[in-house]
């Protein structure tokens, strides 16, 4: 009689080892947590003796990332085509290895349609080119931000762009 043998678990992505547990924990740790992947890995050594390198971690986040792609898709296309959305940018430190010792400055974008969906964009930019990723060239509409410059330099080429203030910077 042949030995019994359990059907192997469903994996994310082909080659990839990793259990769905695991990899929403990387993520999680990593852009919930603000865990940095040494961080994890030191974490997973120290509380469970295992050892996950760093690369492999990076390699994994790539493949969740490709593989949810399609859902960052339909939240930027229901952006886009809402008609109205709220938009901000929020500085954000992070590590770039080409700045020895240094912090570079990046920008999450945030484009929020209320009720409806969010999306946020990483760029080490606050120039209006970020806003065209975030809402695409033909975003017709109304877009409620603040006073930055970069706001009415996206408008500016687009007439179907009504720019709102936003309260919140309203002073009293």
């Amino acid at each position: 009689m042949p030995p019994v043998v359990a059907p192997a678990p469903e994996r994310v992505a082909d080659h990839c080892l990793a259990a769905p547990g695991l990899l929403a924990q990387l993520l999680v740790g990593k852009y919930c947590d603000h865990l940095p992947f040494y961080r994890q890995e030191q974490m997973f050594w120290q509380r469970h003796v295992v050892f996950i390198a760093r690369q492999q971690m990076v390699q994994w986040t790539a493949q969740c990332v490709r593989l949810l792609s399609g859902i960052t898709d339909c939240l930027k296309q229901e952006l886009r085509q809402s008609g109205y959305v709220q938009v901000d940018e929020t500085p954000v430190r992070y590590q770039d290895p080409l700045l020895e010792g240094r912090c570079g400055q990046g920008y999450l974008w945030t484009g929020l349609v209320p009720g409806q969906c969010v999306v946020y964009e990483w760029h080490v930019s606050r120039a209006a080119r970020c806003l065209e990723s975030l809402l695409g060239t033909d975003f017709a509409g109304k877009l409620q931000c603040d006073g930055y410059s970069a706001y009415p330099a996206f408008a500016k080429t687009k007439p179907a762009v009504a720019l709102f203030g936003c309260w919140a910077h309203y002073p009293n």
